[in-house]
This record gives structure tokens, sequence and C-alpha cells, in this order.
């Protein structure tokens, strides 16, 4: 039941009881009682529990699209919301939030359905933070039940198919402005594979997530519970579950369902469900974690990552031979006797597969032991490096003799993606995530073409890594030539026309912002939620930067109308463009927080003089024979 005359009438209660909890099904009542029970008082209502997503509730099987705010004071439909024609066509029942009874607000809709189900990509999106307008999913939830239907409500409940998905899409599409099946910083890249990561321990692990914020959005923490279900397997899940919970409990979200919810994550996730440990160490990353290096132990109380082979195995000592990579094209040659090392020389590679060389290296090794059967030294490393020779083009040895600058590109490596050019090339956009020795913080990317591909000179390498992390590399033509592989290999292809449209949308979004009116200097009164105009914010995040507000409402409905299908935000982040991906803020102080999307003063070049237009008089710039004129404020410049 809810309580319309309560300060938060749509809190769940029984009888007045508000102690009880709505996600427990001993607390729940059928129809017949509810009914009874509200007609004790007049500003009592009934409620229903969305449980199709509740463990504990195996009859579960509606959910609710919730719309909030989805009509003004007049009851005419938002711009942003999509047409409601496929609700509609199939009868659905639809009736008003409680919030239609109170005068002058707007009024959301709720939409019940059979067996409804989140699509992966689904988070519930509002314009601001207050929630009162956006779309929410509710399959594990409390509702209010009014019966005040929606006029043209039908009265079946409509089962669940692609055709909600489509509508999700839409309405996700209207609040963000982007689409939410072309992939965002998180879900449209891949995870890499992070390969030589299993010698992370589980206490690495855990201060991995001390670095990642456990209310994220629902599929990002979903994907870190089977990342580590992944990583820690079906013999250790209780460890992977025990790593999830400690990790969420440090959120606001936690409570009884979550934890629920997080042990189906992880103890019936399928092979990770599709999530590998790579998911965690990006995000980790990128919240500042620095990943321990690989251990390369002297004693060999671990396995080392290089190729390690036994010489001789008896009562005088162990003797082994270690291939160890010193760059792309030269391998050391070690001897260890008991873990300490008796002989170093540095050969190139496959130096394995000459018979002379390995007779040659026995030899000397030979007069660096003693104590030991001499022949049988020798013998023991011809036989070593032979099986070297025998290994040589496997994927595991291959794999062992990378050296650390390849193991870190590779491991470091989020996205590979090449367009076409009209010079019948193509462009390759590679995507590093942070680098701890960098001064830069965050992920980066790297631009080269067919030329830089083809290549065997590292330097475009070089210069691309220069330029996005500010830190010098010198890979030799090897090591280039195994990071470009593989970058070949992992290249996710997108046609012209895809890149095109991209780079349409980017020049009309710069061309409407540098046609807009910016209100600067505290003088927000002329600035408006719904049109192109922007606010001057002087020290956005924590970087402090000069940022211009532009109203995201108006231009979600703009990307929708033109530009449905491009994922403009995280490209205009990427490119300098935006200092964020859109954000909530108040401009007005005793007004509401909205999203808006924060471009960077000087990031779009303006096309003429004073091609932006600073309204507030104190900030204009002085015109020709006005010496009264202030300079505007730093940060909203020209160049």
């Amino acid at each position: 039941m809810w309580d319309a005359d309560n300060s938060t009438p749509r809190r769940p209660h029984w009888r007045g009881d508000f102690t009880i909890s709505w996600s427990d099904p001993d607390g729940w009542h059928t129809f017949e009682e509810a009914r009874s029970a509200a007609q004790k008082r007049d500003s009592w209502g009934i409620g229903y529990v969305t449980a199709v997503d509740n463990d504990r509730a195996p009859d579960g099987c509606y959910g609710v699209i919730d719309i909030d705010g989805a009509v003004d004071e007049n009851d005419r439909p938002k711009d942003w919301v999509p047409s409601l024609s496929p609700f509609v066509d199939r009868d659905a029942f639809a009736e008003w939030s409680p919030s239609h009874q109170e005068d002058g607000a707007d009024s959301g809709l709720h939409i019940p359905l059979k067996n409804l189900e989140k699509p992966g990509w689904w988070t519930d999106q509002h314009f601001s933070d207050d929630d009162h307008e956006g779309v929410e999913v509710l399959t594990n939830k409390f509702v209010t039940v009014t019966g005040d239907t929606m006029k043209g409500s039908g009265d079946s409940i409509p089962e669940t198919g692609e055709w909600v998905d489509a509508w999700l899409r839409e309405a996700y599409k209207a609040i963000t402005g982007d689409d939410p099946t072309g992939g965002d910083s998180d879900r449209g890249r891949s995870s890499s594979d992070y390969d030589g990561d299993e010698y992370l321990t589980e206490d690495d692990i855990c201060d991995a997530l001390m670095h990642i914020d456990p209310d994220v959005s629902y599929p990002l923490w979903r994907d870190v519970g089977f990342a580590l279900a992944d990583f820690f397997g079906d013999g250790d899940a209780e460890v992977a579950l025990r790593l999830f919970k400690n990790w969420s409990k440090g959120g606001a979200k936690w409570d009884y369902d979550a934890d629920e919810q997080a042990k189906r994550i992880v103890l019936e996730a399928t092979e990770g469900g599709g999530r590998t440990i790579g998911t965690v160490i990006h995000h980790a990353r990128n919240g500042g974690w620095a990943m321990p290096a690989p251990p390369h132990p002297a004693d060999g109380s671990n396995a080392p990552q290089h190729p390690v082979y036994t010489v001789l195995d008896g009562d005088k000592g162990n003797v082994n031979l270690h291939l160890i990579p010193e760059s792309g094209t030269d391998v050391a040659v070690e001897v260890h006797q008991n873990g300490q090392r008796v002989y170093k020389a540095v050969k190139d590679r496959g130096f394995w597969s000459n018979s002379t060389v390995r007779g040659n290296i026995a030899g000397d090794v030979a007069g660096k032991i003693t104590g030991v059967d001499q022949e049988a030294l020798r013998q023991g490393v011809k036989d070593a490096l032979t099986d070297a020779a025998l290994d040589d083009g496997s994927d595991d040895f291959e794999t062992s003799l990378r050296t650390d600058l390849v193991r870190d590109i590779r491991r470091r490596t989020e996205a590979v993606v090449s367009f076409p050019t009209e010079a019948d090339g193509t462009e390759y956009k590679v995507t590093l995530a942070a680098d701890p020795n960098s001064p830069l913080p965050g992920e980066q990317t790297m631009t080269f073409d067919t030329g830089d591909i083809t290549n065997q000179n590292p330097a475009a390498l070089e210069t691309a890594y220069l330029d996005a992390f500010q830190r010098m590399i010198k890979p030799d033509s090897a090591e280039w030539d195994n990071v470009k592989n593989y970058w070949v290999d992992n290249v996710d292809v997108r046609d012209r026309e895809y890149d095109m449209q991209t780079e349409s949308a980017v020049e009309g979004f710069e061309s409407k912002v540098r046609n807009a009116k910016i209100w600067a200097n505290g003088e927000w009164g002329g600035f408006d939620w719904g049109s192109w105009n922007g606010y001057h914010e002087p020290a956005f995040g924590s970087d402090q930067e000069d940022v211009v507000y532009i109203p995201g409402q108006v231009i979600a409905e703009w990307k929708r109308k033109d530009f449905p299908d491009v994922s403009l935000s995280h490209t205009l982040v990427e490119r300098g463009i935006l200092a964020s991906v859109p954000v909530s803020r108040q401009v007005d102080p005793d007004g509401p927080r909205r999203m808006v999307w924060p471009i960077v003063a000087d990031g779009i070049p303006a096309v003429e003089e004073n091609a932006l237009h600073y309204v507030d008089p104190e900030a204009r710039p002085a015109e020709d024979g006005d010496d009264d004129g202030d300079e505007r404020p730093e940060g909203l410049r020209d160049r």
C-alpha cells in the first residue's frame, strides 16, 4: 500500500506500518486484502511488486515501464517521449502515476508488461538527478497502482518482445543523445584479452576493485561480477563472490536484493558471461590503479613468464636454462645453478635452430660450472636448446618471449578501429588504457594510417605514443611488428559511410555551438534550457577546466532528428571538444539540475572573430572605439 498524504507518498506500508520490506514475499498480500485495507482511509492506495527479477518470487512474471514526466500539466506528451503507438497497437493498459493528481505537476505513466527483461545495454535514464523526467524499467520494485488510466488505454498486459527493446532504445537515445547499441566507453569497447594476467593474486584483484566506484551503472556492476567469476573459475567461485560482495557493500545501492543478485551473477555465470578480468583491469586503471608488474623471480619459486628448460636435476643441484627477451630481436641465454646465474650471453632470436651455435653455447657453459659431470652438462644444454627449437612457432613460446613493452601495450589495448579513407587507404584509431608513468590521466587514442602500419620503422609508434601520453618509448622494429600485427588481428572495421556520418555530426555540432549565445559572469537569467545557448563555467571538474554548458535535451532532440545512429558524446570527448560525457548540473542556483554537455571553452575553433556571442555586457570583448568594454572571461577564447 501507499499513502497520498505521506511526505513520501510512494513509500510502501501495510495498514500504516512503514517498517515492512516490499521485497520480502512474506509481507505480500492478495489483491482482495489490499483493496479491503485501502478502503480504511481515503489517502491509502494499493501497490504492486514487480517481481520478474526477484529470486524469492519464482512465480513473478510482470514488470513495468515507468515514464517519469511523460506529459506536461495539460497532459500533452513531452517532445522527447518516443511514440506510444507500439503499446496502443497492442491494447496495452497504461495508467498515470500519483503525480497526475497534483496541480501544475508533470505526470508519469506506468505500463505493465509480461516477462519484462531489461536489455543488456539498458540503464535507467533521467534528464536530471532529481529523477523527475526519464524512463525506468521496473522488474524488482514496488509500484503504486492508481487506477487513473490514460485516455486510450487498453485493458491487456502484452507479452514483452523485441518491440519493447526497440522502444527503450529510442527512449535512451532521446534522453542521452547516444545510441546504447552503438557502443560507448564501457560497452562498445573490447575488454581486451589482457594476456599474461594470470599472475594477478587475490590481493591484486581486491586492490583493483578499490579503484572502481561500486555505485556504477547496473550493466558495469554485473560485468564486474562476471569478470571475477571468469577469473577465479568454478573452483574458487566463493572467492569471486566474496570479493564482489565486499566491493559492492562500499556503495549506496547495496541492499538485500543486491546481495541475492550478486550470488546469482557469480555462482550462475556461464564462462564469465562473456566478460574477462580485463573489464576490472580497464576500469581500475581508469580509477588510478597501477597494475603490478609480472614476477621475474631469480630462484624459480614461481614460474617465470619466459621459457625455462631443465639442464641437470641431481645431487649436485638443479641447473636450468632461461631464454629471456632483451628486445624484439635479441634474447639473453642464462644458465642458473640452484637459482644463481652462472652464465649469460645475448644472441639473436632464433639462434636455437642452429646446431653449431647450440654446441658452442654448451661448451661455454661447461667451463662455468664445476663439480658436475661435464659431458652430461654439455648434453643437457644442447637438449634444452633443441627443445626450444622444437617449441619455436607455438603460441605459448611466442607469448613467453614477448618483451615487457609488447606485453604492456597489448595488455592496455582497449579498442582498434579502422576506417577507409578517400585516398583508398585506411585510418586506424587505437585506444590504450592509462599509462601509470604518464603525466596524463586516463586512456588515450592514437591515430595511424596505412603507411604507418605497413612500415617496419617503429618511429610511427614512438611519435603517436609521445603525442598521446607525453612519454617516450623506444620500440624496435620487431616489437613494432608484434604490436601492429596484434592490432590488425583485432581491428574493428567500420565502413566509410559510418565515418562520414560521424564527421557530419561533429561538424554540425560545432556549427551549432559557434552560433550559440554564451552567458557568463553569473548572468544566468537569460539562459534557456530549451534552446541552443550556453553558460560559462570557469572551474569544471577536478581539473578546474573552462567549459561552456550546452543544454543536453536540446542536443538530444537535434541528434535524434539528424544523427540518430552516431555515438556523439564519446567522439567529442575523444577529440577534446567535450571535457567529459554529459553530466547533471544546476545553472540557476534555485533551479533544477539537468543534463548538460560541458564543452571545453577553446575546444571548437571559431570560424570568424567573435563567432561566439558573449551576451553578458560585462563579459563581451571591447569593440573598436569602446574603451570601456571588458575582456571576456579567461577561457572563452577563439583560436
